[in-house]
């Protein structure tokens, strides 16, 4: 999954002119799962307008980032191409997809305007209790493990590294300070 944070310091009401019309699109996949494009987060979002500015549609998008997938649930949202502003609730992946897509729907010239509070962090697994694990840092240097944990030793170390354990380490454990409690990636 993609882990995803809201921006809290981005100020909507900033980026928004009032009276400006919008709609709000949501990753129900990964971002709905990090909560920053769940149904409370669509409504707190709302909220911040109140009055200010009249949201046409909310649209909650099984994986935006596939816009094929979007385009099948916009095509049934009435006013879809009306907004002024189109807010995205996902990753970056989802955010371009969906400027892409109203870019291509919407006529030439028209001016609208795309803007997403929703930061992408990394690409984690969830485990069965909703807790995020590091899958991945895309760093390119992939390390394929058969052991049980079979966990990607890069991602898995708190400080990313891409060359095996840490020299100065005197035993299984990590050196690296507030982690001295968990074995090292490398030794899995």
């Amino acid at each position: 999954m993609i882990k995803t944070v809201f921006d809290e310091k981005l100020n909507l009401l900033n980026e928004i002119p009032a009276g400006a019309s919008i709609g709000i699109i949501a990753c129900a996949d990964c971002a709905a799962a990090f909560k920053t494009a769940d149904t409370r987060r669509i409504e707190q979002v709302k909220k911040i307008f109140g009055g200010r500015n009249e949201t046409l549609f909310t649209l909650s998008v099984n994986s935006p980032c596939d816009r094929r997938v979007l385009a099948q649930f916009a095509a049934a949202v009435r006013g879809f191409d009306k907004a002024d502003c189109y807010i995205i609730l996902a990753c970056e992946a989802g955010r371009r997809s969906a400027a892409e897509y109203i870019a291509q729907r919407r006529k030439s010239g028209e001016d609208f305007k795309i803007i997403s509070p929703v930061k992408t962090v990394s690409y984690v697994s969830l485990d069965c209790s909703g807790v995020s694990h590091e899958a991945c840092v895309f760093c390119g240097e992939c390390v394929r493990s058969s052991s049980a944990a079979a966990a990607c030793p890069v991602a898995a170390c708190p400080i990313n590294k891409k060359d095996g354990p840490c020299q100065s380490r005197a035993n299984d454990f990590c050196v690296i300070e507030g982690f001295e409690s968990r074995r090292c990636s490398w030794l899995y």
